[in-house]
């Protein structure tokens, strides 16, 4: 064997796969695959790394990456002479991952007239196996990452989401982003942007760090495919930093499912007990105390909301659960929120039954002599709901924190809606719900699908009936499926899921229990429970259904 021979069968036996690949035609021919067999056959590669993801030999938590191996990716690369390291991943070796590395090599010969490079893998040597499962644990704990020298103004990106690409630069080294260009990019929560802006501000952070101040910590939402989920920011000065060198690390970490159970609030009903039994936890201030009194709500809320009785101001921690999310302020005065509020939305007895908690300075006379205060009361909407407010800090026995949350009564039975998978309805003990016609229970998985969103008859007739909307034969068939389809939800029980207005109709998404809904809070029980099937019977939500397999990656 000649040496040429002995080099052909080193690179053969380094190398688990190699595969000859057409940047021009996108069309690549296996030289040798895992099982050392010939393939002569030419395929697309989009057919190849399909047929990779199908086999499962990937494992799980890699196969996003091979969705990033596109013909542009590697034409940018050969047209930077950039050959090397594509990706690690890991792969299924009888039942057990092992680590694996992609490897592009660009031949001295390669131009438009020879587009052939070569692509090879080859397992990861074990040491380096270690420090890849280490930077993996990481990598699950941390979005986002970059170095930044504030006095220079430059950064690079050191680890950055693939969905932040459309922001990434070909430039290691660039100016640095401004604050302002990721709230409007609609990436930060539009309740979250400014304070975005303000605390991430340079001169801001550089003043933070000049007082001696260690460590910055900062709370937002940011949009990751789709869905805001929390996050937390942390910033570290380098080892080498100093007022002349300004150099920081900036990482971003998703707590989304920590901050659910932390603003997740229920009804306070044994607070007044436990306020009672650790009275010395609660004296270093009004957050301190909020944190830990999160924790040990147990019931359903919707709202939540913290008042300052001596600067009359409220702030909304989480209305999502609201059916009135789009009237209520994020943060505002509260007398002034209120009384619009009610004036807006109640009716005349309503609101003089709620006038005594609607100012501030009322509050401070029911809750002087008074650890809680709870009123019921019914919204526009038809629910019924209570409100209850917490005594949090008190000057001379005059309360000036108050804590207050609305949660739906407990008489009042949620109708509980089962989208992944197919479509049920059910009572709240899982006793299945009946309807007179096919169509008015494919209605309502319709209303579910539009997440209150408000549709028109004409909407139902495209959608469901699949007919000419200006059939009107169809649109007063229409009329008749959504009156049955109110009349067999009222002889349940539920008289106010469904919410007419005009000339369209929506469903109350706060009156009922559903799967989808809880899904899209964020809530990892339900993420759990989606196993790529979405109201599989219906033909018109399979778009969700791809949405939602495009927020879990699958």
């Amino acid at each position: 064997m000649n040496n040429h021979d002995l080099l052909l069968h080193s690179i053969l036996d380094a190398y688990r796969t190699i595969i000859k690949y057409n940047t021009i035609t996108d069309e690549v021919e296996i030289i040798k695959d895992d099982l050392d067999k010939i393939h002569p056959d030419s395929l697309n590669s989009e057919v190849y790394i399909q047929a990779i993801l199908e086999s499962g030999i990937i494992y799980e938590d890699d196969r996003q990456k091979f969705h990033q191996l596109n013909n542009a990716m590697i034409r940018t690369r050969c047209s930077k002479s950039d050959s090397g390291l594509l990706l690690s991943y890991r792969y299924y070796d009888n039942g057990s991952p092992v680590w694996a590395k992609l490897y592009l090599m660009i031949p001295s010969s390669y131009s438009e007239s020879d587009p052939y490079v070569i692509l090879c893998t080859r397992n990861t040597p074990a040491k380096e196996s270690m420090l890849q499962e280490c930077d993996q644990l990481v990598s699950g704990l941390i979005h986002k990452t970059l170095k930044a020298n504030l006095t220079t103004n430059r950064f690079c990106i050191i680890k950055e989401p693939p969905f932040e690409s459309h922001l990434k630069r070909n430039q290691k080294n660039e100016e640095f982003l401004s604050e302002h260009i990721f709230s409007h990019e609609e990436l930060v929560h539009p309740d979250d942007a400014a304070a975005f802006e303000q605390h991430l501000n340079h001169a801001y952070i550089r003043n933070y760090f000049r007082k001696g101040n260690t460590d910055f910590t900062f709370y937002y939402r940011r949009l990751v495919y789709g869905l805001y989920r929390w996050v937390k920011l942390i910033i570290l000065p380098a080892s080498d930093y100093s007022v002349d060198n300004e150099v920081f690390y900036y990482y971003v970490i998703d707590i989304h499912k920590e901050m659910l159970n932390v603003l997740d609030i229920n009804a306070a009903s044994n607070y007044a007990y436990y306020y009672g039994n650790n009275k010395h936890k609660f004296a270093e201030g009004y957050y301190e105390n909020l944190l830990q009194i999160l924790e040990l709500f147990t019931h359903s809320y919707i709202d939540f909301y913290a008042i300052d009785l001596e600067r009359d101001l409220f702030t909304n921690y989480k209305i999502s659960k609201n059916p009135l999310k789009h009237t209520i302020p994020y943060v505002g005065s509260y007398t002034q929120s209120t009384a619009d509020f009610l004036q807006t939305h109640f009716s005349k007895e309503q609101i003089e039954q709620l006038l005594p908690y609607s100012t501030s300075e009322k509050l401070r006379d029911l809750l002087k002599d008074r650890l809680t205060l709870s009123y019921s009361f019914r919204y526009p909407t038809g629910q019924l709901v209570t409100t209850t407010c917490v005594k949090m800090e008190a000057k001379n026995g005059i309360p000036t924190q108050l804590l207050c949350f609305t949660s739906p009564c407990e008489e009042e039975k949620k109708i509980k809606i089962q989208t992944f998978g197919n479509f049920e309805v059910m009572h709240a003990d899982g006793t299945p719900i009946k309807f007179s016609r096919k169509y008015s229970r494919q209605l309502l998985a319709y209303l579910v699908d539009k997440n209150g969103f408000p549709v028109t008859n004409k909407d139902i007739v495209i959608d469901i009936l699949e007919k000419d909307p200006n059939d009107l034969k169809a649109v007063k068939y229409v009329s008749t499926l959504i009156r049955r389809l109110i009349d067999d939800l009222a002889k349940e029980g539920y008289d106010n899921i469904i919410i007419k207005e005009q000339r369209t109709i929506r469903l109350d998404t706060a009156a009922v229990d559903c799967d989808y809904y809880h899904f899209l809070d964020g809530e990892a029980m339900y993420w759990s429970k989606y196993h790529n099937e979405y109201m599989k019977e219906y033909s018109w939500a399979e778009e969700t259904n791809a949405e939602l397999l495009h927020i879990t990656d699958k």
